[in-house]
Parts: C-alpha cells; structure tokens; sequence
C-alpha cells in the first residue's frame, strides 16, 4: 500500500501514498443536471474483492487489484442522463481529487468554527480539477457516507471468505485462542477480534488461552498487534471489528456465517485475504483518533 503513486491531499496539502487518501470525482445528476462529488467507488458494480472463478486457492486475485489501482486515477461525469452505452456523451477526468483518509478530517467539513469547515471547496483549487467543481454539491453527511460504504465491502469480503471455508473447506479465516496456536498456519495476514463469543477455544480443540491470548481477550485498542512468543518477524495486527465494522455489521456476521457464529479471535490468512486486509489496515486509520489534526 506504501508503494501507490503519491497524490496530494486537497484540503490539507499534504502528500501522501494514494492508498491513505480518499478519492473523489464529479458527477452530474441526469434528473437535475446539477454536479456532485461522489466517493470513489460508488459509480460502478463491484464483486467480493477475493472472488475469482476457476482459480487456485492460494492464488491472488491480480484482475481485482488492477481494476481498483485502474480506477483510482479516474472518475466519470456523466454528461445527460442516456445509459452508459453513449459513451461519446461521457467525460474521463483523469485528475480527480484526493482527501486524507480521515473521518474527524471529513466531520469538520460540516462544523462550522472547524479549522476545516467547507474544506471540500478547497478541491476547486487544484488547477487539474474541471471549473465545474467551483459550484459541485458535497453532501453534509458524506463522511458517514464513506465510513458506511467501507464497512459494507468489508462486511461483504469476509462473508464471502467465510463462505468459501464452510462450503469448499478452505482455511482463509479460522477461529484459534491465541497467536501461539496461529503459528501451525502459514500465509498469516491479520488477527480478527469479534468481541464476546458464544464459546472460547479453535476450531480444532479447546485451549485455554494463553501467552499472548491475554491481550486479544481484553477490547483491544486501536493498532493493537499479537505475535508469537515474542517474535518481532510474526508480529500481525489485530483488527477489533466491533470498532472498526459496529456492532451491528458484526451480529450480521455472526448471523450470517456459521463459523463466526461464536468465538473471539480469528485468524485471517493466505493470500486471498490480501485485498480484505488491505481494507481493514484503511478503515483502521480512516477511523483513528488523533489530537493534533
């Protein structure tokens, strides 16, 4: 994620790798022609980010990558309110505009006496951006809006893993009480912590938690991370999804998949996960609280 092109933040000025920032395009309302800045991603359909057909199931998912790194650079205006198959009537930016990914930074956009109030007014500035974007609309709630379209994808990517686990046996997310136990896997991308479960102990057995079960047992904090006996080269992070994802997206979870149904910790693994996990590190720091914005 550290290796996406840099762009600069709009509002803060700030240069940063593309995956930290949240993008933005303009488009206009076919019913009222008026022009709108929409978070990146909610103008086109999108599959589960790990879903591939036919292929092995340690392989990556290299079309889905590609297609998110491809859209990332541009955003469509639409033109008049025809289907997309008048694609003459339908303007590429290839400039669109970038924000830090931060949800107190987005909140303060609507609070007036903010350092940041209308910040998004700021993104008209950028000499790349189209002189439509001087009168684009911003919607008030659109922080809440970004905060809900991230945790949806995520919501989506692990029921479809888990999915994958209990119909076609694989071992992309598994249930385990400690990291120690998570040292008999390969391909460990992240811990997930689910809060209060129905039952304790993995998949494979009961075991009393142990060594470094004491931290995941406990709500962990926001960069929390576990290892294994102490070794910096296993460290990986927890993700505390009733933080990150709300407590109602995780009694979907629970609902909605068999194997999340009871448990604390599990284990998100293989390279299929990759995508997922670069979604939770994101979220993560889009929701981290920091003082000194």
């Amino acid at each position: 994620m550290l290796a996406t092109p840099v762009r600069l933040c709009g509002v803060t000025r700030t240069p940063l790798p593309k995956a930290m920032l949240q993008s933005f395009g303009l488009v206009r309302h076919p019913e009222t022609n008026q022009v709108w800045w929409i978070p990146e991603g909610v103008d086109s359909q999108r599959k589960p980010a790990s879903e591939v057909s036919g292929g092995a199931e340690e392989a990556d998912d290299p079309s889905s990558a590609a297609t998110q790194e491809g859209t990332g650079d541009e955003a469509t205006t639409v033109a008049d309110g025809n289907s997309a198959g008048t694609s003459e009537k339908q303007t590429r930016y290839r400039y669109p505009a970038h924000v830090l990914a931060r949800l107190d930074l987005m909140e303060g956009f609507a609070k007036m006496g903010n350092r940041y109030y209308n910040g998004q007014k700021r993104l008209a500035t950028n000499p790349h951006i189209p002189p439509l974007a001087k009168t684009a609309n911003w919607r008030p709630d659109m922080d809440g809006v970004i905060l809900d379209q991230r945790r949806r994808h995520i919501l989506d990517d692990l029921l479809y893993l888990s999915k994958l686990c209990e119909e076609h046996g694989r071992k992309y997310i598994i249930r385990v009480t400690d990291a120690k136990y998570a040292a008999t896997y390969v391909h460990r991308a992240a811990f997930l912590w689910l809060g209060e479960g129905k039952a304790s102990g993995s998949e494979e057995g009961n075991q009393e938690p142990i060594g470094e079960a004491g931290k995941a047992e406990i709500d962990p904090e926001q960069y929390a991370t576990l290892d294994i006996d102490g070794d910096t080269t296993t460290t990986r992070p927890v993700y505390n999804l009733p933080k990150l994802l709300g407590p109602a997206n995780v009694a979907r979870l629970r609902s909605e998949s068999s194997m999340l149904k009871e448990g604390r910790l599990f284990l998100l693994r293989s390279q299929r996960s990759g995508i997922v996990n670069k979604k939770l590190w994101s979220l993560q720091g889009f929701m981290a609280t920091f003082t000194n914005l």
